[in-house]
């Protein structure tokens, strides 16, 4: 007897799983001109962005020059114009490199800037990608001079003192108005009286 023989086919699909790792501040907060007042010197801000690709096989890789190199994006919104990347390359509001570029990505604010820049980060490979928003936080640094001396002379009778004579106050950054301005006299004798200009 013969028993005979039997053939079948069998698929086996490897399906992609990315080997990416991306990890970002969701805040980073700075000061305007480096907090340093009647500056116009702008701030760094450095992104610190952190990427790693941990495949095996060659398939995923961080160095450049290879078609399964990785690709690094983000897509900044309300960027300031005058800004400037310190890696990379911006084109309008995207930003493109590699993974060593976007390690050590800052942005380049402009003098006398506040305010927030919004960002998506996104790592991509052959393989997949990955995403993670930030927000950039340019807190204001007034920008205001404030110089004089008040001298008076001594009477028998009330004297009165216009601070405006011996005060100066410049705003030196022309984007900035004066909401609020307060003095601190210590030291007024009893009887002093504080006026403003309705009386």
């Amino acid at each position: 007897a013969n028993d005979g023989q039997a053939t079948a086919s069998a698929f086996v699909n490897v399906g992609f799983l990315d080997d990416i790792e991306l990890t970002v501040p969701i805040e980073i907060n700075a000061e305007e001109d480096g907090g340093v007042i009647n500056s116009a010197a702008g701030v760094r801000v450095p992104l610190q962005i952190a990427i790693a690709i941990t495949d095996d096989d060659g398939s995923e890789t961080e160095a450049t020059g290879s078609p399964f190199s990785a690709e690094v994006t983000i897509d900044f919104t309300d960027l300031p114009a005058g800004a400037t990347l310190t890696t990379g390359v911006l084109t309008g509001t995207v930003w493109t490199g590699s993974v060593a570029d976007a390690r050590a990505l800052a942005i380049d604010f402009p003098g006398n800037y506040a305010g927030i820049v919004l960002a998506n980060i996104t790592v991509t490979t052959l393989e997949g990608s990955r995403s993670a928003p930030q927000a950039i936080v340019v807190t204001p640094t007034p920008d205001v001079n404030i110089t004089g001396t008040i001298t008076a002379t001594e009477t028998d009778v009330p004297v009165t003192v216009l601070l405006s004579d011996f005060i100066s106050l410049t705003i030196t950054d022309p984007s900035e108005v004066l909401r609020t301005l307060s003095f601190d006299l210590p030291g007024l004798p009893a009887g002093t009286l504080a006026l403003d200009a309705s009386g």
